[in-house]
């Protein structure tokens, strides 16, 4: 039987490229006259009470990169790493493309909008699309490393990598997966890919695991309650792996839809009559439960969270797409 790994090209990309940069934090404020460097946004925040500045104090972040050889050294290594840990027969690197139908699905807030470009952001804008959120949110992250597409580029030339263009590479990977069973091995570190049966390898801590059929299926129900702000998917506040845990240990099945509605509903009433949950809102709480039924927020998370089986639930859900966008 041949082995087949399908790589995570996404995490490489960050990974290798974010540690061939040093970040520095520079302090402005034109009130004072002065600028300040620092080791990391935390102290450079510090520094700014430190020095009682009052007025606005714009902290920006500026790279310093190693050479792009190095960088692209560091990939090579990894992935000759993983062939020769995992004795592959084949390797397939996947990439995210441009395209990913999650940003038409999301409509309360922007899939991976935390992320964006200062450009995205700016286009998203002139399109009317998730004003309220762009408008109120306060944007963190370090966004994509120096030699982003450098590294992309070598993949692809050097390494022959597979760019997902409809779809994220997790997707991609998910679909190998499926179609080819125990034939395939994803190599990742994302924990979200856990929700497709098969094996996997952890090529940063080296070690191999096996998911079966009802561990995927209630990490996927674990992810419906919990959203995952990483990628600016919200879910329900408040809920955790703890807690979502605790709603959903010991359900049958087939009654694990009731339950997860019924915290959502659960959720939109605390929103609009607990005066306790008043005190700890979000910016766009008011504006979901005006705009959404819990429902409607509900299936958003999960058509989010889920990842992409086959060619199939790929054409079903752009067809559901349409369906919300004529609605």
């Amino acid at each position: 039987m041949s082995l087949q790994g399908g790589v995570d090209g996404d995490v490489l990309v960050y990974r290798a490229g974010f540690a061939a940069e040093t970040s520095r934090y520079k302090i402005t404020n034109a009130n004072y006259g002065k600028e300040y460097l620092f080791g990391t946004k935390g102290e450079a925040k510090q520094g700014v009470i430190d020095l009682g500045w009052e007025g606005r104090t714009d902290i920006v972040r500026q790279v310093a990169p190693e050479p792009l050889e190095n960088c692209l050294h560091t990939v090579k290594l990894q992935l000759n790493k993983i062939k020769e840990a995992t004795g592959l027969d084949e390797m397939i690197v996947y990439l995210s493309g441009s395209d990913n139908y999650r940003l038409q699905r999301a409509t309360l807030l922007p899939y991976k909008g935390n992320r964006a470009l200062p450009q995205q952001r700016l286009d998203w804008i002139a399109e009317g699309k998730w004003l309220y959120y762009l408008e109120h949110a306060k944007f963190s992250g370090r966004g994509r490393p120096f030699h982003y597409n450098d590294i992309k580029r070598y993949l692809t030339e050097q390494w022959n990598a597979v760019s997902c263009d409809r779809y994220e590479a997790d997707d991609a990977l998910a679909m190998a997966q499926t179609a080819l069973g125990d034939e395939h091995i994803i190599c990742t570190i994302d924990k979200d890919l856990k929700q497709i049966v098969g094996n996997f390898y952890d090529f940063t801590k080296d070690e191999f695991d096996s998911v079966d059929p009802l561990t995927a299926h209630m990490n996927l129900q674990h992810q419906r309650l919990t959203g995952d702000m990483c990628d600016c998917i919200y879910g329900i506040k408040g809920m955790g792996p703890a807690k979502s845990k605790k709603v959903l240990e010991g359900l049958p099945e087939d009654l694990m839809d009731e339950a997860i509605l019924l915290e959502y509903q659960d959720w939109f009433d605390r929103i609009k009559h607990d005066e306790k949950y008043a005190k700890k809102k979000m910016p766009m709480d008011d504006y979901l439960v005006e705009n959404y039924t819990a429902t409607e927020y509900m299936d958003e998370v999960t058509d989010l969270v889920r990842l992409i089986r086959n060619e199939a639930e790929y054409d079903a859900m752009m067809l559901k797409i349409k369906k919300e966008v004529v609605k």
